[in-house]
């Protein structure tokens, strides 16, 4: 009666899965039984838990394994194995969210105003910069930048048509969130002094001159 060591017929595959989710790892042994199956976390053996749900099933030329895993968060990045020691990653993914969103904000005609937002999230984030629902891109206008979870949008030599309502949106491939402010560019008025300035006083913020 010959003996053959267990291997897999189905390797366990990468999985991904969303931040509070569940996830299933599977495999398929084959072996002559009986032999012990055993999953591990980062070289941990692993044991059932509100945690961790294992399956075991099949006959005694082939079995089938399953592990569940409930409510996933970033700490459950590892490496989970299964004996002959197959690797398999698990990744939980994240949608964008903000950790510092857009104000309502003023310019005065013809200055600079920068808009700043902070997000986080799973990589590859994809950040877009929108005025009155049409896509904004750098050049002469506008400086748009993306570094490090931070996006600006630069408004250069702000006129009056820059007034309008502003949106960030990032998304990535579990989701999306986005975050809406109104610009208002001030204009600049100018009075027109014909009489002799007698003096000034300030009155609840307010500056009243008297002339001859």
């Amino acid at each position: 009666l010959s003996v053959e060591p267990p291997s897999f017929v189905k390797i366990p595959q990468p999985v991904e899965g969303l931040k509070g989710k569940d996830v299933v790892l599977y495999c398929e042994m084959c072996g002559t039984a009986p032999y012990q199956i055993t999953w591990f976390k980062d070289r941990k053996p692993l044991m059932e838990s509100r945690k961790y749900k294992m399956v075991r099933e099949g006959s005694s030329v082939s079995r089938k394994c399953q592990m569940k895993i409930k409510n996933i968060r970033f700490s459950n990045d590892c490496h989970f194995a299964d004996f002959p020691f197959c690797a398999v990653f698990l990744l939980s993914s994240e949608p964008p969210s903000f950790v510092k969103r857009l104000s309502n904000m003023t310019v005065i005609l013809g200055g600079e105003v920068t808009l700043v937002v902070k997000v986080c999230g799973t990589p590859e984030l994809i950040p877009k910069w929108f005025k009155d629902g049409v896509e904004l891109a750098s050049g002469r206008k506008y400086k748009i930048s993306f570094s490090r979870m931070i996006s600006s949008l630069n408004v250069l030599s702000a006129e009056k048509i820059d007034s309008g309502e502003y949106t960030f949106e990032v998304m990535n491939e579990v989701g999306k969130d986005l975050s809406k402010i109104n610009l208002t560019v001030l204009g600049i008025v100018f009075i027109h002094i014909t009489g002799k300035l007698k003096g000034c006083m300030r009155l609840d913020a307010k500056v009243v001159f008297h002339f001859y």
